[in-house]
């Protein structure tokens, strides 16, 4: 049983402390770390485990500081992808998208669920580049790294401005969408851009099945938008985390190709292929 959405916010603490007893190790670190009393002593390995009986487990390196445990804990323990989770599972997907790679660990995840699946993980900033790339390894997944950031609009030879946040999950390229108070750090990098289209060219080549995932903080639904049909033929399922509510023609889009959609929480949509 999941507790999110409108549960009591005691039952969404007390579960996930529960989860981290049963599920992490050392468990004691890990509370510590959520809870920002950890300090920031570099990094550290976990022990991971699900607790949905899938067996998948992994070893996760992370930034003490807080904000990496946040996002173990929503991918692994709470399990926030987890609507159309045999829609992951190996033989349904050829090649995983993870848009906005971060560290790897929804990389890592779908590394175990479908392990003879291409795991292509992209991601520009290199800082989270360079704990994505440990993490992976850490767990014996041979992924293909793009370092660059995804955007709508043809992007040969193309760089844009990355805003970097004191939170390593908030670096944007559009400073102004999405959550309010990024405490942006001030630093802008140029990072090279791709696009869907040129993602599936390079590593997705027809008939492979897609699966997606795409978190890159206020440009989900324009790089979705601008997805060709062609592309959107091979896509299996997506998992999507924004901010900014769905737009109306994203959502007749897809319910013109042929996909459900299902939210939870408000920001986090599973979309998949009807079956038939």
């Amino acid at each position: 049983m999941l507790f999110r959405g409108h549960a009591p916010l005691w039952k969404v603490v007390a579960q996930r402390v529960l989860w981290t007893i049963r599920c992490v190790s050392p468990w004691w670190l890990a509370l510590l770390d959520r809870a920002g009393l950890a300090g920031r002593r570099g990094l550290r390995s976990f022990d991971v485990c699900r607790c949905d009986g899938t067996s998948a487990s992994a070893r996760l390196l992370a930034r003490l500081g807080g904000a990496d445990q946040r996002t173990i804990n929503e991918v692994w323990l709470g399990r926030a992808y987890d609507q159309r989770l045999e829609a992951w599972a190996s033989g349904t997907v050829d090649v995983v998208f993870d848009v906005g790679a971060n560290a790897g660990y929804f990389s890592v995840l779908a590394g175990r669920l479908a392990p003879n699946a291409s795991i292509v993980s992209i991601e520009p900033d290199p800082e989270n580049q360079r704990l994505l790339v440990a993490n992976l390894a850490l767990n014996g997944i041979v992924p293909t790294i793009v370092r660059a950031g995804v955007v709508e609009a043809p992007s040969e030879g193309r760089l844009v401005q990355l805003h970097r946040s004191t939170d390593p999950r908030l670096h944007t390229m559009k400073p102004g969408s999405g959550v309010s108070g990024r405490a942006l750090t001030g630093e802008i990098l140029e990072v090279e851009t791709v696009t869907l289209v040129e993602l599936c060219r390079q590593h997705a080549p027809k008939p492979s099945r897609i699966g997606l995932k795409i978190d890159i903080e206020g440009n989900e639904w324009s790089v979705l938008q601008s997805a060709p049909d062609d592309v959107w033929d091979r896509i299996v399922v997506i998992a999507v985390e924004s901010d900014d509510p769905m737009p109306p023609a994203v959502k007749d889009r897809l319910d013109r190709l042929g996909f459900d959609v299902v939210v939870d929480v408000g920001v986090l949509y599973s979309i998949r292929r009807r079956s038939g």
